[in-house]
């Protein structure tokens, strides 16, 4: 008698299926990544296309009428799917959209990411009540009389933010939102492997788009810089992932000799495809 067929599955992994056709893989878009990204563009929207009847519809039902209201509104079942996947996903993007301080009218003490330590409640990590400083208070509602209304400092971070308040000085302009990517370890890490591209790294996240768009895509420079600014917002969000999920920290050196490497893989894949391109590309990352 025969045997009835067993059945087989392929052995390749979901990561080389989704790799770019170029790179050995077979295209396939990952699905879960790009609903990702689509979210987190909508996140972008809110504090970036003030114009959009979408935006105004949002921060008017959702927010309440402060985008500030964000980072402390919870899913809730009264919303919609779509709505409760961006509030989940808002603190992915917390660190990315700062908010400069002019006359502190708007600007959230607690959840607002306006100091250098992220936000308050958590850099704290204690109640609101404890310093006598309201969940809703503003940083124009602590200053009267141009002298700034703080209760005593009880910890060594409560004195790190009362010296950091004291040099911030309010003004008659609005406040605003700014996306920046710049950080300790993203600005050494860019800054270290940027001039390995053949330029001088811009701090700013649209000074250095506009930066590297004015490269051409094709030429050797211009591919090693997308190499090289991909695999660095890959590994910094990698790294506050880590930190944040896991409570695992990486030096800036170490995720430097991972971005190193995975360049170096990354210029192999093109050895047998194209060994001119290959060859320049890794005597130029290693020059």
């Amino acid at each position: 008698m025969g045997t009835l067929p067993k059945h087989h599955t392929a052995r390749v992994s979901w990561e080389v299926v989704t790799r770019p056709k170029r790179e050995g893989g077979l295209g396939v878009k990952n699905l879960v990544v790009w609903n990702k990204a689509c979210c987190l563009k909508l996140i972008w929207f809110l504090f970036f296309q003030s114009g959009s009847v979408w935006v105004a519809w949002f921060v008017s039902e959702v927010l309440k009428g402060s985008r500030s209201n964000l980072w402390t509104t919870i899913p809730h079942r009264k919303y919609s799917w779509q709505v409760n996947k961006l509030l989940k996903l808002s603190s992915s993007i917390y660190s990315w959209i700062k908010l400069r301080v002019q006359n502190g009218v708007s600007c959230r003490f607690w959840t607002d990411n306006w100091p250098p330590f992220g936000s308050l409640r958590s850099y704290l990590s204690t109640g609101f009540s404890s310093l006598g400083i309201g969940n809703q208070a503003t940083l124009a509602s602590l200053r009267r009389n141009n002298s700034w209304r703080l209760p005593p400092a009880r910890s060594e971070e409560q004195v790190i933010i009362h010296a950091h308040i004291t040099e911030v000085q309010l003004n008659d302009q609005e406040d605003f939102y700014e996306w920046e990517v710049d950080g300790t370890i993203s600005t050494r890490l860019w800054g270290s492997l940027a001039p390995r591209c053949g330029i001088l790294p811009e701090r700013s996240w649209d000074r250095a788009l506009v930066q590297i768009q004015s490269t051409g895509f094709r030429s050797t420079k211009g591919m090693l810089l997308r190499f090289c600014w991909q695999g660095c917002i890959y590994w910094i969000w990698s790294e506050r992932n880590a930190r944040l999920h896991r409570q695992i920290y990486r030096s800036t050196d170490t995720i430097k000799k991972l971005l190193d490497r995975q360049i170096k893989d990354k210029i192999l894949t093109f050895r047998h495809t194209n060994p001119s391109s290959s060859s320049k590309l890794m005597q130029q990352w290693i020059v």
